[in-house]
């Protein structure tokens, strides 16, 4: 029996409608759930940060033994937290910590949990039970719910059984714990005996226990009814390495945290906040802790869930019910002449035209399909057109967007590269050969800015103004940049190479780079506008640029730029001097990047760095005496290089003209 396009396309609607009616009632119950679940998290972190902001960090560091148990002081912070807790029905656990620099580990100060029974901590890897004793009668609690009769638990496909027998708990055969006296209370346990006598010290036990086989960790704590279930000076998670490491570092970082999701824990899916506790001289002394169940959560993921699925139902009987009101020979003739068309289109034929005439939707759409094509064909026109003069993400971002005056703060990176004594230059050579050998190297610079995320602002002549960070690659701008510039300078040997051959003269240029915020955006009239940078940022880099001159430099970049290179040791730098620039009152530090220098300068700057340093550091104190001995001493191993007998000239200049005693170090520049 042939399958026909009717039945394909029943099938075909049918098997969309269950993908479709899935898709949009997981999309409901995924971002209702995740709203839900990113305010109540807020509000619980700010309900910690609130806590952690009325506690003293100094009383924490004073409660730290079982002593203060009576402290009125300590009393008065044990209500507050207990009134929060049960203020807050949610709220599993709340307590304060602080780091134990002798045991090399946290332990309790504060705890809002007071038992109402005398309490077992039985605590595992995979698991964790709650043991409440009343007067030999016993209740125990697992993810979140209570047992007084035996119960299992299943972990990793095998069956642990929980056994109450008279005053006897057993993990499958195991004896986990008894009551040997209930007044006062008395437990042989797999860990040892336990009493209500014994110090609070001794309250906790480790031990092992068999099940299924196989022996496993097991931690046991008492805590006795009506008093914390933490005591001042209590271990907090002494076995657990990890959290003593996670804890330590929040305080070393003075940073709050709060887990994203519940996590699955021993005890049932648990929210974990922590928010750091100040001292009167406002240093992070301890943490606390906030612990919250997920049964609000899961109630909310219910109800969400149902209602997901009724969307989901409601969407499925839609979606057929389209296909059973449109007839199909309608959709197939249609489907196939718009089939052939979206062929044409792909091949870039934009003059294919759909020729369907109908007074219906189909033929609303023929009409819309026709004008998209011919739409693509005048913005393919432009886009070409549009790109020469533009770069590509320019000429998208206009095509895309309504035009408009105006632009937007941002922090990018500027690059400013000028022909050195192009004036010259010019004159040497006839106008045409002038500007084919502009076009030559304006070709050259400009693939190494497409390559690196570049755009390129403006031709001033025979200067290249670049910005990164704006259009695209935001985070990499400063590399980019200086990237950029390594490859310019190395590309411009090649094309000195060419000159030579040609018989024309050779250039150089100089690059100045730097970092900062600026204004990006479309500058001009309604008339006539640009899509440009403006501001201080791109100001200093044509500074910067200026400054290649006084320092024999190819690439002079900024500090903020330097700041800003994700690895500053793949590149070879140094420092030059603290400038003030023509128009600023405030020195920028500028350093130079040459990696782009021969094999021998770069050797010989590289074996320099340590005693140029040296000698700049005696420079800036006002040691001009002996800066000028190192200097003279580093001339004679590298006489080319122009910044060591910058620094010599000025520690000539300053021997017989001491500056002034607010003198910073820092030279101030005249000219731009």
């Amino acid at each position: 029996m042939k399958f026909g396009i009717r039945k394909k396309m029943f099938f075909i609607t049918l098997s969309i409608s269950i993908v479709i009616s899935f898709i949009i009632g997981f999309s409901i119950f995924r971002q209702a759930y995740r709203l839900f679940l990113d305010n109540f998290l807020e509000d619980k972190l700010s309900l910690a940060r609130s806590i952690s902001g009325s506690l003293d960090g100094d009383a924490l560091l004073s409660f730290t033994t079982p002593e203060v148990l009576s402290d009125e002081r300590y009393l008065t912070y044990q209500r507050y937290l207990n009134k929060i807790k049960h203020d807050n029905n949610d709220i599993s656990y709340l307590y304060a910590v602080i780091y134990d620099e002798d045991r090399k580990h946290h332990i309790y100060t504060l705890d809002a949990n007071t038992n109402k029974t005398h309490t077992l901590w039985v605590e595992t890897d995979p698991f964790a039970l709650i043991c409440r004793i009343d007067n030999s009668k016993i209740e125990i609690e697992y993810d979140q719910k209570l047992y007084t009769e035996d119960f299992t638990i299943e972990i990793d496909d095998e069956i642990v059984r929980v056994s109450f027998t008279q005053n006897n708990i057993y993990l499958n055969d195991a004896l986990l714990f008894s009551i040997l006296t209930s007044r006062p209370l008395t437990l042989n346990t797999v860990a040892g005996p336990i009493s209500e006598l014994d110090n609070f010290a001794d309250h906790s036990q480790k031990g092992t226990i068999n099940l299924n086989g196989e022996p496993i960790p097991i931690y046991l704590t008492l805590s006795l009814k009506g008093l914390p279930e933490s005591i001042p000076g209590e271990s907090y998670n002494e076995h657990d390495l990890e959290s003593i490491e996670e804890l330590n570092q929040l305080l070393a970082e003075d940073r709050d945290y709060a887990s994203d999701e519940f996590v699955e824990t021993e005890f049932g899916d648990t929210l974990f906040i922590y928010s750091i506790v100040h001292d009167s001289s406002d240093r992070p002394t301890g943490v606390l802790g906030l612990e919250v169940w997920a049964r609000e959560a899961t109630d909310y993921r219910r109800s969400i869930f149902l209602v997901a699925g009724i969307v989901s139902v409601i969407a499925f009987i839609l979606s057929v019910s389209i296909y059973l009101l449109v007839t199909e020979n309608m959709v197939i003739k249609a489907i196939k002449k718009f089939s052939g068309g979206v062929e044409e289109i792909t091949k870039g034929n934009f003059d294919y035209h759909i020729n369907i005439k109908r007074n219906d939707e189909i033929g609303d759409l023929a009409t819309t399909f026709n004008g998209m094509t011919d739409g693509l064909k005048e913005r393919d026109m432009v886009k070409d057109l549009f790109g020469k003069y533009v770069q590509k993400e320019v000429a998208e971002m206009v095509l895309k967007s309504e035009i408009k005056l105006g632009g937007e703060k941002q922090v990018a990176t500027v690059l400013f590269s000028d022909i050195r004594s192009f004036t010259t230059l010019s004159e040497q050579l006839e106008p045409k050969n002038l500007v084919s050998m502009l076009n030559r190297y304006f070709t050259a610079m400009v693939d190494h800015i497409i390559r690196y995320s570049g755009v390129l602002d403006k031709y001033i002549g025979d200067a290249l103004m670049v910005h990164f960070g704006i259009l695209s690659d935001t985070k990499n701008s400063a590399d980019n940049a200086v990237k950029t510039a390594i490859d310019m300078t190395k590309s411009l040997m090649d094309f000195n190479e060419q000159q030579e051959n040609r018989k024309e003269p050779q250039i150089n240029i100089g690059i100045g780079i730097h970092t900062g915020e600026l204004v990006a955006g479309n500058i001009g009239s309604p008339n006539r506008m640009e899509y440009t940078v403006v501001g201080d940022t791109v100001n200093l880099a044509s500074r910067a640029e200026g400054l290649t001159k006084l320092f024999g430099a190819h690439i002079v970049i900024t500090e903020a730029t330097h700041e800003n290179l994700k690895d500053q040791g793949s590149y070879l730098s140094r420092p030059l001097d603290l400038i003030v620039v023509k128009g600023k009152t405030k020195p920028v530090l500028m350093y130079e990047i040459f990696d782009a220098d021969s094999e021998r300068t770069r050797q010989k700057k590289k074996e320099t760095l340590q005693e140029l340093n040296n000698a700049v550091i005696l420079y800036r104190s006002r040691d001009f005496k002996k800066a000028k001995k190192i200097f003279f001493d580093l001339i004679k191993f590298n006489e080319s290089d122009v910044l060591v007998k910058y620094y010599s000239n000025l520690c000539d200049y300053f021997l017989d003209n001491p500056p002034k005693d607010d003198w910073n170090g820092s030279a101030i520049m005249k000219t731009k």
